[in-house]
């Protein structure tokens, strides 16, 4: 079987993507999070957590047709994001929801992964 190629200058380890059970996709997880859970907005993206000492992370990403037309860019944003989440591994653990805005897109990585970084360090001196 071969070898799925991977980017130029990525190694394997870097590659591999923590396992969906991370995700949230339950309607209880996402009614919980909306009732109860805080609310962070940065340049890029908006993030709504909520601290659950108990649990692991959950995360579940949002790219509204209202502000992503085509499918393509809708996917392109949640995978950016995703491997936001996967590279930096929050320490916190609890729930969070990622909300893209149209800017997503239209900066460069380094800039995204500066915004989300601010952003989880604000989030862990608010728990």
């Amino acid at each position: 079987m071969e070898e799925k190629l991977l980017p130029v200058g990525v190694q394997k380890e870097e590659y591999a993507s923590q396992p969906k059970y991370f995700r949230l996709n339950k309607a209880y997880q996402f009614q919980e999070l909306l009732r109860f859970g805080k609310f962070k907005k940065t340049e890029h993206f908006s993030i709504r957590f909520l601290n659950k000492p108990e649990s692991d992370l959950g995360f579940a990403i949002k790219a509204t047709k209202k502000n992503f037309k085509k499918a393509h860019d809708r996917n392109y944003a949640k995978r950016r994001l995703r491997h936001l989440i996967y590279k930096s591994k929050p320490k916190f653990q609890g729930h969070m929801i990622i909300i893209a805005h149209k800017t997503v897109n239209a900066v460069k990585y380094a800039e995204l992964e500066k915004d989300f970084q601010s952003a989880i360090s604000s989030i862990s001196k608010k728990l």
